[in-house]
């Protein structure tokens, strides 16, 4: 539920949109990701960082997204 992320990120800072994590673009582009393959991986890690907000990090999302 949308509001329910909304509250959660205003209570406890916690990342909501693709600009709150801990990586952008361009560390996604040293991983070779280019193009729409770069919005769509962060899209998917927004996904997991909204699941598990402690793992918003820029060693651990990298890992993730390690092809």
């Amino acid at each position: 539920n949308l509001f329910y992320d909304w509250l959660r990120y205003v209570i406890n800072n916690e990342p909501l949109i693709t600009t709150d994590l801990a990586i952008n673009g361009d560390d996604i582009k040293t991983l070779g990701f280019t193009g729409k393959e770069i919005g769509l991986k962060l899209n998917e890690v927004l996904e997991y960082v909204l699941e598990y907000p402690e793992h918003n990090s820029k060693k651990i999302l990298l890992e993730k997204l390690k092809p």
